[in-house]
């Protein structure tokens, strides 16, 4: 079986999204260390000024990349039902017209899609935020105490206690002595995300899915009911059992020509930056087709 891989014209957007984000975690980064660094943290302007700051970098991001990864999940399903259209023709199947009926599964389908990018992705900004706020909260409270029991005389030295103290608090800690440092979140599973690297992760992964929606609705209007899961040579072990596979569009066929049939809850990306989609099997277009007609009658 012939090994695949789908570059889709939807992939040069989508790396000019993410280099934002990349270039955005770098700021936020850099400002907190630097924040913490001056030791003005003890001054609850600052403190505020400095969150001040963080909050317009973040609502800024999502002012210049929401509209793109909207019109990114648009170009994906356009992207996908595409390279389905000309699977088809070049199988030199005699496919109906378009039915009037695509145009408003596609406008559903990507607005779908869209909401649940821009939902992800502003909600992993809003906990950048928090974290970001939970460190200078923790400064506030330090330099608060600090103060109360005057342990530390002059303000340099009280700033650089400030300092040393943060340090040793582990988000601060790891923020500090990592290079590559980001201030970013632990997810449900306890793996840690920075900004760019959780965006990353949502981008690529809901475009696939537009990609591979746009693939199926256009084999629909085809009466296209089966597809084929691509391979791929560095495919990892949570596809490799779906590679290659037959999978049925509208769940209701088991078997065709002796091979068996997976149902369409099969369908890829099966987990996080999966880079799997479908292409129609348009052998089984007639008979598809016979087969809803016959229904219908």
């Amino acid at each position: 079986m012939a090994r695949r891989a789908d570059h889709y014209a939807y992939e040069q957007a989508l790396n000019d999204l993410l280099a934002i984000y990349r270039s955005a975690q770098r700021e936020i980064s850099a400002q907190v260390i630097a924040a913490v660094k001056s030791g003005d943290l003890t001054i609850a302007g600052q403190r505020r000024a400095q969150l001040a700051r963080l909050v317009a970098l973040l609502d800024q991001i999502g002012a210049q990349t929401d509209p793109m990864a909207s019109r990114l999940i648009a170009q994906a399903h356009s992207d996908g039902a595409a390279l389905a259209a000309t699977q088809i023709a070049g199988a030199a199947v005699t496919a109906p017209e378009i039915p009037g009926s695509f145009a408003g599964i596609q406008r559903e389908a990507i607005s779908t899609l869209q909401d649940a990018i821009l939902g992800r992705l502003s909600d992993s900004r809003r906990t950048v935020g928090r974290q970001a706020q939970d460190i200078y909260r923790k400064a506030g409270l330090q330099a608060a105490t600090r103060a109360h029991l005057g342990v530390d005389g002059s303000t340099r030295t009280a700033k650089r206690q400030l300092m040393l103290t943060l340090m040793k608090d582990k988000q601060v800690a790891r923020l500090m002595a990592d290079s590559n440092g980001a201030v970013g979140f632990v997810d449900k599973a306890g793996k840690r995300w920075g900004l760019d690297t959780y965006a990353e992760m949502v981008v690529r992964t809901t475009t696939r899915e537009a990609a591979v929606q746009g693939s199926i609705d256009r084999m629909v209007s085809h009466s296209v009911n089966l597809a084929r899961v691509s391979v791929h040579s560095d495919s990892c072990d949570i596809c490799k059992p779906y590679e290659g596979r037959l999978v049925s569009l509208d769940g209701q066929v088991t078997d065709y020509q002796g091979e068996s049939v997976m149902d369409a809850s099969t369908i890829p990306p099966y987990h996080p930056n999966c880079a799997h989609s479908l292409s129609p099997v348009v052998a089984a277009v007639d008979a598809t087709r016979a087969r809803l007609e016959a229904a219908r009658a």
